[in-house]
Order: C-alpha cells, then structure tokens, then sequence
C-alpha cells in the first residue's frame, strides 16, 4: 500500500510539474479505492493462498526462470500500454519470467521508516491522465542518486518481471534491469 501510495503521489507530482491534470475529483476518488482493493486483495491472497499453485509469489526473486519472451511496451499505442501495465498489476503470474521494456518519467521513494529506496518509471494512459509506475532494481551496485537519472527524466528500461511479497502487499517490479 506504502509504494502504491508513494507511485500515485509520483504521478501527481508529475501531473503539476507537466501541467497535466491527474483527473476529475471522481477518477482521482477511484484510483485511490483500486489501489486500496488491490492492496488489500493482494494482502489476503497472500495470507489466505500460500499454498495454492496460483499464487506462488516469491519473495524478491522470481521462481520462474527467463522465459525469453520479450513485452516492448514502446512498441504498443498509449491505450494498449496502459492496459498492459494495468494486467501486469492484476494477474502478474502470466508476465513472470518475461523481458519488459517501459519508457516513461523516472521516479523515486525512499521509506522513511525502513530505509527501503524505490525506483520506477511511469507509464501514462493516452490521455496522460492517469499513470502507473513500474518498480525497478537495476543489475549491479548502484548508488542513489549518482548511478541514477534526475527526477521526471524520461527513460527507458528493460529487466525481467518479478512478483514479491513484503509486510504490506504484493507488488511487481523489473529485476536485473537496465536502463536503454
């Protein structure tokens, strides 16, 4: 819930930066409640489905290994996009162990209270009302900020989809990655 919170708020923050507004007070209200249900979804699958087959989530590393498929997001129109996120975040065993390649604004959120650093880039819907960020580790030792581009640059990214679990959810990320 923590990260999903802190990636509507990067999109906000980017929604006044650029000017785009986010959306109506009623859209804004409803991506607010989907992440809700779907962190709280993904809270109880992850208590309640331990042991079903179709919930295996790992817990930072996927169990799948690479599958060589390749999802180029860049590739796709702006609505298509954004509905593919949108799957990745609901039904994210059908992407594990696929390569994923986003372009979109770089963002970033440390938690204050465990120390955690996130990054992510944010992929837009077509009418750059709505966002949804993708989280991702690059490959190797970086350091935030230098091994980083500046808040809101555009980039690229390519890494293998992971699902992981922590106290708070379940969440999707691109391990291993680079940026392009």
């Amino acid at each position: 819930m923590k990260k999903a919170l802190a990636v509507l708020l990067s999109a906000a923050v980017l929604s006044a930066l650029t000017g785009c507004e986010l959306s109506n007070k009623s859209a804004t209200n409803e991506v607010m409640n989907s992440l809700m249900d779907s962190s709280s979804k993904a809270q109880t699958e992850a208590k309640e489905d331990k042991v079903t087959e179709k919930n295996k989530i790992s817990n930072l590393v996927s169990e799948k290994e690479p599958t060589g498929d390749v999802l180029d997001l860049r590739e796709l129109s702006p609505t298509v996009v954004y509905s593919e996120v949108f799957a990745m975040m609901n039904e994210p065993q059908d992407y594990e162990g696929k390569t994923i390649i986003a372009k979109g604004p770089f963002s970033y959120y440390k938690d204050e209270n465990s120390g955690q650093e996130y990054y992510a880039v944010i992929v837009k819907d077509a009418t750059a009302c709505c966002a949804q960020g993708i989280e991702f580790e690059l490959a190797g030792d970086n350091k935030y900020p230098d091994d980083y581009p500046n808040l809101n640059d555009e980039i690229t990214v390519e890494g293998l989809f992971n699902c992981y679990t922590d106290d708070t959810g379940t969440y999707v990320q691109l391990i291993d990655a680079k940026m392009l």
